[in-house]
């Protein structure tokens, strides 16, 4: 078997998503004509006071795991990394569930659902920035 691309080889962990911090990322609901009707900036404790449900799904940090090599890549990436629609009278935010993984220390949404339900990521849109490899020896 031969050697996959580098985000293809996730044995321990693999997460793509947009970072969850308050540094960049944003949220942004729009209603059916367009228009914002609430955003905010992916600060998970800000959004846990707004009444959203924020889980986190996993945590994986490096020096938990055992002895050995570890390979840690990541892509840093601009752009629209979800979108999707949502049929409801009225947006309540209590009704917004957002999951994310924390990867040594880098935290990723991992997933959307609202009043229930998955929220299926429709479109995205980003550009590759750059990139990080880094090799761990634990």
């Amino acid at each position: 078997m031969g050697l996959q691309e580098w985000n293809e080889n996730d044995d321990i962990v693999h997460t793509s998503g947009p970072e969850f911090s308050n540094e960049g990322s944003s949220i942004e609901v729009k209603d059916s004509d367009g228009s914002t009707i609430w955003d905010s900036n992916c600060d998970p404790q800000a959004l846990v006071n707004l009444g959203v449900k924020v889980v986190e799904e996993e945590e994986v940090y490096i020096s938990n795991l055992p002895k050995g090599y570890y390979f840690f890549g990541r892509a840093f990436e601009k752009g629209i990394h979800f979108s999707s629609s949502v049929k409801s009278e009225q947006f309540d935010l209590k009704k917004l569930e957002l999951h994310y993984r924390n990867v040594d220390g880098w935290v990723l949404l991992e997933s959307v659902s609202y009043d229930g339900e998955a929220v299926i990521n429709g479109d995205s849109s980003t550009v590759t920035n750059s990139s990080s490899f880094e090799l761990h020896q634990r």
